[in-house]
This record gives structure tokens, sequence and C-alpha cells, in this order.
């Protein structure tokens, strides 16, 4: 029979007696972790240690993340994810893939009414609504300022702009419904997607194509 030892794990190695007989290891409550060198084949793994052999048989077993996509703090898939990089969220507890940065374009516009900021535009000047038909295909982009009638406004119709009083989903749509910014799009009138959450207060504007509804 062979004989019956307590092994001590450290990181990723069994350290135990060594001898010319093989050994039987009884290991309770173990967790692998990702870069352990044991291969496990259901609940009993071989290791071979300098000549000896040793029979490991492990109660509540759990197998540790092998992957990148299956670690508690990062993203749970690839899919649509190409050519992305990974970001530390702002809560710097995890990882988000998100778009690489890009150069900001920013634009002036007469404001043809008051434009507050953080507002989505019309090419014309006025405050975009996606209710409005008749604005189907004519948003610009969204203001940096607030600006007053019949003053230039600078808007922004491509890159990130950030608003501390945001407190959006990150890697979520955002569309313009009615005036508002909303990750859910208009049901009337025209559907525009205008970018992406960079984070929670950031904003990735990059402008679709209006849809009729």
């Amino acid at each position: 029979m062979a004989e019956v030892i307590n092994a001590i794990f450290s990181e990723d190695a069994i350290n135990t007696a060594s001898s010319e007989d093989d050994l039987n290891v009884i290991i309770d409550n173990y967790v692998e972790k990702p870069d352990t060198l044991i291969t496990f084949s259901d609940d009993t793994v071989n290791v071979k240690l300098s000549e000896d052999i040793i029979n490991v048989t492990i109660d509540n077993y759990v197998k540790g993340p092998c992957t990148f996509i299956t670690l508690n703090d990062t993203p749970s898939d690839y899919t649509g994810q190409a050519e992305k990089f990974l970001l530390v969220n702002t809560t710097e507890d995890g990882l988000s893939f998100v778009t690489p940065f890009a150069e900001s374009v920013i634009t002036k516009i007469e404001a043809k009414e008051n434009l507050p900021i953080y507002t989505v535009v019309t090419i014309d000047g006025y405050i975009a609504d996606s209710t409005d038909i008749t604005q189907i295909n004519k948003i610009l982009g969204i203001t940096t300022e607030a600006t007053n009638t019949g003053l230039a406004c600078k808007i922004l119709t491509f890159g990130y702009i950030q608003n501390l009083n945001w407190n959006f989903l990150q890697e979520t749509k955002l569309f313009l419904n009615g005036t508002m910014i909303d990750v859910i799009p208009s049901n009337i009138g025209f559907v525009q997607e205008i970018g992406s959450v960079f984070n929670v207060n950031t904003l990735y504007f990059n402008l679709q194509r209006s849809i009729l509804i």
C-alpha cells in the first residue's frame, strides 16, 4: 500500500518527502491557480516529481480560469471587440474593452436658439429632436459649451467628450431620444445613434445615419 503523507502547496509546487515508493496525497479544498503546471483529469492527477509518481485525490476541486475572459474582473466575451484595447475602469476594480482614442473634431456654427452645453444640435444651429422628422440626417454634433442665440458655438462632431454628471453603463450604445441622450432610441420620428459610452462619464461621439421609424 502506498504511503499516505501531508502535501504542502506553495504557489504552484507540491513539496513532499521523496522516497522510492509511490506517494498518495489527499487534498481538501484545493483551488488551482491559472498558471499551475499540474494537469487535472476529473478528480485525479498524476504529477511526476523527480523519479517518483504522486497520485493525488482531490475533494471539492475548483478549477481556476484558463483564459483571459474567464477571469472575474475582465470582459466575458471577445465578440464585437476587434481592434479594441483594454482600460482599467473608473472604479479601479476591473478591465473593459474600449475603442482606441481618436483625435476629436470640433467645428463652429451660429446658434439659432440658446444652446445648453452637452446638447445634440442640428447642422442649422437648433437643438436636435429625434421626434421631428424634418431633422432626419441633419444632426451635426454635441455642444462643448453653452451658447446664446446668435453667437458662434463650438460643436464636437467626432471624438470624446466628458460630463461628470453623466453616469452611463460602459460599452453601451447611445441614442438621441427626443432631445435627450439616452441608451434607448426614440420610438417615434427617427432613430439616431450618436455614439457609445467610453466610461461612466465620457461619451464617444460617432454619429451614424438616421433611420426613419
